[in-house]
């Protein structure tokens, strides 16, 4: 994503002001970002802000904290089955930049698991063809015999984690003013706002309990809608040779769609600033669960015909509501094992439930 995107994602520039800066640009020089702040449509802590919560983008194969191989085996296949032939396409593909896709070529012509074929004809732009040898064919055969995972490049777990730390909601800080003005159109007594907000600034699970209808779910909802900042999110991370599919496209938001970021690369200004493109700036995802919510829901999944695992529904770096959860589900994950279940009152039901999750 460029930053271009990012700035009117977030609403701290419109599209005309990103015009007006490169004019500016085109006369002047210099890079988006400082021509936006000398037109006064942006501060420096704006642009400080976004870039230093942004991952930055790799320039070289050690950069992406994946191994070489992986990232080869990725290459290999994306040329078996997309037919991909130049470093444009397979650039597209895995979200690298064309310096490590480059890289990458190097290696496996040296492998002799690639060959050159020539440049290709009518492009503006020169770039050269690859085309597998029968020993690169082999080799994508065996990289699916691993697994069949074929997207963007993952990113390693160290990444994640460091990226899941820097975009705590806890990071998020709320005020009165903000929370009244969510509950708007709704009945919220004073006392119950003086309990909500530190509640919900503290980063933590918060329990709304009461009779049904009283409007549980509404004021979850509404808090959901106060964060503001942006998260990004990884389409996939790889641990251990494993990799775990995470950028779910229905529950995760990218602040700027397919068709605006389309619009952002025909800007020649915004090319120079640019983000890793593993990583997805999306709002920040809410997930709300009913009363058929298990505890085998929230572990990880062998999807066989994948070869990857994926979570059934990740929930790092969301606030999640389960509303109306029922203790009759997660009791049966306690049954004892001659098949009977243990007869326990409500109140521990209750708490076996919130001590599971």
């Amino acid at each position: 994503m460029s930053l271009g995107g990012l700035l009117v994602g977030r609403g701290l520039v419109t599209l005309d002001d990103i015009d007006a800066a490169l004019e500016r640009q085109k006369a002047e020089g210099g890079r988006l970002g400082d021509n936006l702040i000398a037109l006064g449509l942006l501060t420096a802590e704006q642009l400080l802000s976004v870039i230093h919560s942004t991952p930055p983008i790799p320039m070289a194969i050690s950069e992406t904290g994946i191994p070489q191989r992986s990232l080869l085996n990725l290459l290999l296949k994306f040329m078996h089955i997309e037919s991909c032939e130049t470093i444009p396409e397979l650039a597209a593909h895995m979200k690298l930049p064309h310096r490590v896709v480059q890289q990458l070529l190097d290696d496996a012509i040296q492998q002799r698991l690639l060959q050159a074929l020539g440049s290709v004809r009518g492009s503006i732009t020169p770039a050269i063809r690859y085309s597998l040898s029968e020993q690169g064919r082999a080799a994508a055969k065996d990289a699916l015999d691993q697994n069949l995972y074929l997207g963007p490049a993952p990113v390693c777990l160290s990444a994640y984690q460091e990226q899941i730390q820097r975009q705590r909601i806890g990071n998020e800080m709320l005020d009165a003013d903000a929370l009244r003005k969510s509950f708007h159109g709704l009945v919220v007594p004073e006392h119950y706002l003086r309990k909500l907000l530190p509640a919900i600034n503290a980063g933590r699970t918060v329990l709304l309990f009461g009779p049904p209808g009283n409007g549980k779910t509404t004021l979850a909802t509404r808090i959901a809608t106060l964060f503001k900042d942006v998260v990004y999110i990884p389409y996939a991370v790889e641990v251990a040779g494993q990799i775990i599919k995470i950028f779910d496209t229905s529950m995760h938001k990218p602040l700027v769609s397919e068709a605006e970021a389309a619009s952002f690369l025909g800007k020649g200004g915004l090319q120079r600033d640019r983000f890793d493109e593993r990583w997805v700036a999306c709002s920040r995802p809410v997930a709300v669960a009913g009363g058929e919510l298990t505890l085998e829901m929230l572990d990880l999944q062998l999807r066989r015909t994948a070869a990857r695992q994926s979570p059934q529904r990740h929930v790092a770096g969301r606030r999640f509501w389960p509303p109306e959860i029922r203790s009759q589900r997660v009791a049966q994950s306690l049954d004892r094992a001659d098949g009977e279940p243990d007869r326990l009152p409500e109140a521990q039901h209750r708490d076996q439930l919130f001590a599971a999750l």
